[in-house]
């Protein structure tokens, strides 16, 4: 796999957020509200990274050979 960017490449985390309401009436009602951070994947035999900066934030990257050809590396984590 050969990612090619001009710019940066930025592998992040999917942010999901939902909001549930129950009940019949305002006296009578439970409200449930989540946010979750899920991580991306990127599996790859050979990977090639090109571009001007590679950010990673709470991503897995596999691969048996790679080659990262950026002038930065920015990788970080965020609580889940």
């Amino acid at each position: 796999m050969t990612i090619d960017a001009k710019n940066d490449v930025n592998l992040k985390e999917i942010m999901l957020t939902g909001e549930d309401k129950f009940g019949s009436d305002g006296d009578n009602f439970n409200r449930f509200k989540k946010i979750e951070n899920k991580e991306s994947n990127l599996i790859a035999e050979n990977l090639v990274i090109k571009g001007k900066n590679l950010n990673v934030s709470s991503s897995n990257v596999m691969a048996e050979n790679a080659v990262i050809d950026t002038q930065k590396v920015e990788i970080t984590a965020k609580m889940m």
